[in-house]
């Protein structure tokens, strides 16, 4: 069918075909086998697998009834994203134009946004919160982020001091993730850092407030903490942490589990929440526990983390004492929310607050068993966030000093 839709003071002309289909809890998923990425979304009642090829977006919503819906439309889709209700495409038509297309899973209804027409638009990723859309820009040094209305007005413009890398969409918030690993919650023109993921490190949907890294750390966005797993899909629901070692997907809600195997068909599971699972209790044997400290970039101040992270009432030296100037060193700790946290300097291996060739001299000597770390400091030292200090820790601290 063809649709003539409007949007602010554009008019869009597409093609938009819509199916439906309803697979209850399993069933072999053919739609998302066209499919040339692969995601899925857990949030707190409902899951979804979700993916897109050339010009078709697909969702299923695996939990808890197996609704599927599939959207063809007259362009190239470059990214999508998931909310607990909608599904969305970024897609290009002729001259670099950006539409937005939401697609709602209960109602099936689609809308098109004529978001705006340029050639610094960054398409991998993007997220849409509220009244928001918000897409990766290319500036002259970093990359930034900037935000539009539904109807293509520009709102706002996001910096970061080493540029952004990727933005994504979790609980329907939006969050932009900077090439060192920081993550900053977008909202309004404010940007607030509230976690770190690791250097270069990529992330993946890991349940209401959480994220995967390609490390395997599963870090909170409300307060940074990680915990760590070496299944290949990890999800956080009801506090607990659910793993899968197989299959293209995983995704958890409410007390139940649901996987897509290569074949391509879709299970779902019942968990029961009472049950701690292998995983949540050998997460917490880990050499650091990384889940009990902050980590944070080399030359961040006192002042700076106070204002990055609104938690945090008092930070103390290594001697226990109150400080409130200066930069922060590996051993510091912070109060937050009346808990004292020990805090880790990513490459401080010695307690100086800075990042020189000491510190890389340290981790060679470390590597060759002439040296120990522990705690805070092994928390410093694993650069990638990945729970192994290992070479490649040591040829990213080297980067970093040169």
């Amino acid at each position: 069918m063809t649709r003539k839709i409007l949007s602010g003071l554009c008019v869009v002309l597409l093609f938009l075909c819509v199916r439906i289909s309803g697979l209850a809890e399993g069933g072999e998923l053919l739609e998302l086998s066209q499919s040339r990425l692969l995601y899925a979304c857990s949030t707190g009642n409902t899951a979804y697998f979700y993916g897109f090829s050339n010009n078709t977006l697909c969702s299923v919503r695996v939990i808890p009834d197996g609704l599927c819906r599939s959207v063809t439309i007259d362009g190239v889709i470059r990214a999508v994203c998931h909310d607990d209700g909608c599904a969305y495409a970024l897609f290009t038509t002729s001259h670099r134009q950006y539409n937005l297309l939401s697609l709602e899973m209960d109602s099936g209804n689609c809308r098109i946004f004529t978001i705006v027409q340029s050639s610094e638009i960054l398409p991998s990723s993007f997220a849409v919160s509220g009244n928001e859309v918000f897409l990766l820009s290319a500036g002259a040094v970093y990359n930034t982020v900037e935000s539009y209305s539904l109807s293509g007005e520009k709102l706002y413009s996001y910096s970061f001091s080493l540029g952004a890398d990727a933005i994504f969409l979790n609980d329907g918030i939006a969050y932009a993730m900077t090439k060192a690993g920081d993550i900053y919650r977008l909202s309004h023109g404010n940007s607030q850092l509230c976690a770190q993921a690791g250097s270069c490190s990529e992330c993946s949907d890991a349940g209401i407030g959480y994220v995967r890294t390609a490390g395997g750390a599963v870090v909170s966005l409300a307060d940074g903490s990680t915990r760590r797993t070496d299944a290949e899909h990890a999800v956080m629901a009801n506090g607990r942490l659910y793993t899968e070692n197989s299959g293209l997907l995983f995704a958890a809600a409410g007390t139940k589990t649901a996987v897509l195997d290569n074949s391509f068909d879709y299970s779902v599971h019942e968990m029961d929440p009472e049950t701690e699972t292998q995983e949540n209790r050998t997460d917490r044997q880990e050499a650091y526990a990384a889940d009990e400290m902050m980590i944070v970039s080399a030359g961040t101040t006192v002042t700076a983390l106070k204002r990055q992270y609104s938690a945090v009432s008092t930070v103390f030296d290594n001697d226990g004492s109150a400080v409130t100037s200066g930069i922060l060193r590996t051993g510091y700790a912070v109060r937050q929310n009346g808990t004292d946290i020990p805090l880790a300097i990513r490459g401080d291996l010695n307690a100086s607050g800075t990042v020189n060739s000491r510190d890389i001299s340290i981790l060679m000597h470390f590597l060759i068993d002439d040296h120990e770390l522990s705690g805070v400091f092994a928390a410093a030292a694993d650069w990638n966030g990945d729970g192994c200090i290992d070479n490649r820790d040591l040829v990213l601290l080297a980067q970093s000093v040169r």
